[in-house]
């Protein structure tokens, strides 16, 4: 095959495996927004909760209260001080923050690899009719080198025809300057 046509058949290759790609990451996307959308914001205010420390679950007598020693009240102070106290709250608010921020990312993403499908099927279009008019000059190249071909053969015809009735009006002109010049011998 022609090299034309080898790069035409390793872009349509290549246009085919975008294409491939673009249309799988497309349902990727499309999938992470379908799950990003149906998930349900944990908000403690409205939904309550119930741990331990709800009333529901609290023991049915309640515990036997102690007092605590200066000392051991000391002690807890040191070791509250030291304590990191994890809020819930805060920390789901930070991981919907997060997952929104991926939310925007990939629709972003999204929007891009839809700009990108544009792009590429705009390429498409063009590379099709690159093709199509490579496929009507190869065409015509065959049909004009055919066509140079019969052309040098008719030359050659129409030549070798010349030179035949050049000789042969030759030929004629001996004969006829032969027969005057003996017409003209035999009158004198």
């Amino acid at each position: 095959p022609s090299p034309h046509l080898t790069a035409t058949i390793d872009t349509v290759k290549y246009q085919d495996l975008l294409s491939t790609y673009s249309s799988s990451l497309r349902d990727i996307v499309e999938t992470a927004i379908k799950k990003f959308q149906r998930h349900k914001v944990h908000r403690p205010y409205i939904e309550q909760q119930h741990d331990e420390r709800s009333p529901l679950l609290a023991p049915t007598q309640p515990p036997k209260q102690r007092q605590m020693t200066t000392q051991q009240l000391a002690e807890f102070e040191s070791i509250a001080t030291k304590v990191k106290v994890y809020d819930e709250q805060t920390e789901l608010e930070d991981t919907e923050e997060k997952m929104a921020g991926i939310h925007d990312d990939i629709k972003e993403m999204k929007e891009m690899f839809d700009e990108l499908d544009t792009v590429v099927s705009q390429a498409d279009i063009v590379v099709n009719t690159l093709q199509a008019n490579i496929g009507i000059s190869t065409s015509h190249v065959i049909a004009g080198k055919d066509d140079l071909e019969e052309a040098e053969r008719k030359k050659t015809r129409s030549r070798n025809s010349k030179i035949i009735m050049l000789v042969v009006l030759i030929v004629v002109l001996v004969i006829i300057i032969a027969f005057v010049w003996a017409y003209d011998r035999t009158k004198k």
